[in-house]
């Protein structure tokens, strides 16, 4: 379920829309974070990473699950 975040930029408030915690892939493996939605580009992209690298969606999904943020998909 996607969330609403308000943000402040340069004296400009901000409203995100950031997905559930889930597990995201990147060249450098994969890992756990969000995505927020761009309005302009009509896209979900990359909001953060709040773990390490993993080397397989496995292992990222089965840290995840224990971490008890939710549920892996």
């Amino acid at each position: 379920m996607a969330k609403r975040l308000t943000i402040e930029v340069e004296g400009i408030l901000e409203e995100e829309v950031l997905s559930e915690t889930k597990v995201l892939k990147s060249n450098a493996g994969f890992y756990i974070g969000h995505e927020y939605f761009d309005t302009e580009m009509s896209s979900w992209l990359p909001y953060n990473r709040i773990s390490d690298y993993f080397r397989t969606r496995r292992m990222a999904e089965t840290y995840l699950v224990a971490s008890g943020k939710t549920v892996a998909t």
